[in-house]
């Protein structure tokens, strides 16, 4: 499954249980960006990826390690255990502000590459926009949701590759595959249909969220 719709994806499932649990909206808002960054971070495993470019020569460096370590796209990292890693990774940082500042930079900057409109994908941009949001975070809204918006986003891009052609070994190192292929294989018409109905239940869920609010 292309980024953009494994961000999507991330992004409309935690954007409708957040809603659901009542979550404050500048909350939902900045937990909705990170679940959908962390659910195309799996990928990190392939070089031309768009997390791959996030940060230049260090992330490119980064996923050469990765891919080589393990084993090549859509193997340790398409596993639970990435979504255990994710979690514990998210915990590791909740005592230390910093750690959660940079964390989310990251992710947050992330969100932007991938979602934002083609004017505002320079990498410059979305670092100085991941910076200021995730400051906003730390210090004005809260980041309790920070390890299970990140562990949610990444099992919901094993799910993402699940629908697709190859599956994922979730049970890595076991090298089987589990895959139901609904989208057929990636970059298909049916992947399209499924991003372009993402991104429609995004907007509805978004509206339904923020309407209260803008009418007070």
């Amino acid at each position: 499954m292309m980024g953009r719709h494994h961000a999507l994806l991330g992004g409309v499932v935690w954007l409708g249980v957040g809603a659901l649990s009542h979550m404050a909206p500048e909350a939902l808002a900045a937990s909705t960006g990170t679940c959908a960054a962390a659910a195309v971070l799996p990928d990190i495993d392939e070089p031309g990826s768009t997390v791959a470019h996030l940060c230049g020569p260090v992330t490119e460096i980064v996923a050469l390690v990765t891919k080589r370590l393990s084993g090549g796209h859509r193997h340790a990292t398409h596993s639970a255990l990435a979504v255990a890693a994710a979690g514990v990774l998210g915990l590791a940082v909740t005592p230390w502000p910093a750690g959660r500042a940079v964390l989310l930079g990251l992710l947050l900057a992330l969100f932007f590459r991938v979602l934002a409109p083609p004017p505002l994908r320079y990498r410059l941009v979305c670092l100085v926009a991941g910076g200021v949001a995730a400051w906003g975070c730390v210090h004005c809204i809260g980041t309790g949701w920070l390890a299970t918006a990140l562990a949610a986003g990444v099992a919901l891009h094993l799910v993402g590759d699940m629908l697709t052609e190859g599956g994922v070994p979730l049970l890595w190192p076991n090298s089987r595959h589990f895959s139901c292929p609904l989208l057929g294989h990636t970059h298909s018409l049916r992947e399209s249909i499924f991003g372009i109905t993402m991104a429609v239940i995004s907007m509805g869920l978004a509206f339904l969220v923020l309407s209260p609010h803008l009418s007070r």
